[in-house]
């Protein structure tokens, strides 16, 4: 394990790896998707896309997947994929169903899963998570995609 990661965990019980892969992802579609909602209204108020991001990413809002990922949405790249729309659906639906199965209610994982499953609907199930973005500039009336080069 140590050839594909810094740090390796061993859990105490069979089936740890799993649950902590789906809550790892059930935090990174919602840490994205408030990223998105944060960004289209900034947007939408008038503030410059690169300006904007520069500023969120030394706040405290700030995340890993934010850091990552947003910079493909500033350009408008959502075929290159390091987690489609599909997967994040699928991954969020498992989750809930085991919290569901614990009597765990999840209001705001549940409302995420329904944003993928709005932005698969719309024709970016084969892309990029982060086409979300699409969806939210589409709601937000933005004519202009969010890539930084139109600012």
């Amino acid at each position: 394990f140590s050839a594909i990661g810094k740090t390796v965990y061993c859990g105490k019980t069979v089936g740890t790896a799993k649950v902590i892969k789906l809550l790892n992802n059930v935090m990174a579609g919602g840490n994205l998707v408030v990223a998105i909602e944060a960004f289209t209204l900034g947007l939408k108020m008038g503030l410059e896309a690169k300006f904007l991001y520069d500023v969120l990413l030394k706040g405290i809002g700030n995340s890993a997947i934010f850091e990552r990922d947003f910079p493909k949405v500033l350009k408008g790249d959502f075929d290159h994929i390091n987690f489609s729309t599909t997967l994040a659906a699928k991954d969020s639906k498992l989750a809930l169903t085991m919290a569901n199965d614990n009597r765990v209610p999840m209001p705001v994982s549940s409302a995420v899963l329904q944003t993928t499953l709005i932005t698969a609907a719309s024709g970016y199930s084969n892309y990029d998570i982060t086409s979300i973005a699409k969806v939210y500039e589409k709601w937000a009336g933005l004519s202009a995609n969010l890539d930084v080069e139109r600012d």
